[in-house]
């Protein structure tokens, strides 16, 4: 509460454009739903390979870092 929805709503946003900005360069990656007021959240196909793959593989990741 003391960060402010509106102020996570902000944050979210950023990151959603500047995910956008890096991914959408990159050859073999499809974006899907680029509306402009779309809600925060990024998908997309990656040419030649199985979406449930790439889903798979980054879901094994962790890229937190816990200081």
């Amino acid at each position: 509460m003391q960060v402010g929805i509106e102020n996570i709503g902000r944050y979210k946003h950023e990151l959603l454009e500047y995910a956008t900005s890096v991914l959408q360069p990159v050859a073999g990656v499809r974006l899907l739903g680029t509306a402009i007021d779309k809600a925060s959240v990024l998908s997309f196909v990656l040419k030649g390979y199985e979406a449930e793959k790439v889903g798979r593989a980054l879901n094994e990741k962790s890229y937190v870092r816990v200081n």
